[in-house]
């Protein structure tokens, strides 16, 4: 059985599925197209921040989906 990274599953869902939910919190809706360019656009900016492998980043802000998607981002870089 091979084992996918969510990374993976996101990327085949939203080649897939893009209009379908992926994260819903509260009132908050997002499907997997608006998921995988946001969780980019995070990971863009982090890498442009030099966030290497094994940095480690703090994160301040409400409980909300754009914590998800930066902590996802986060540790899509390797940091901590």
């Amino acid at each position: 059985m091979k084992i996918e990274c969510i990374y993976d599953i996101i990327r085949k869902n939203y080649n897939t599925v893009p209009y379908k939910i992926a994260i819903k919190y509260n009132d908050e809706i997002i499907t997997y197209e608006e998921l995988f360019i946001k969780i980019n656009k995070y990971i863009s900016i982090l890498k442009k921040l030099n966030v290497n492998s094994d940095d480690v980043i703090g994160i301040y802000c409400e409980n909300n989906v754009i914590k998800v998607l930066i902590i996802y981002a986060i540790l899509s870089v390797g940091a901590i």
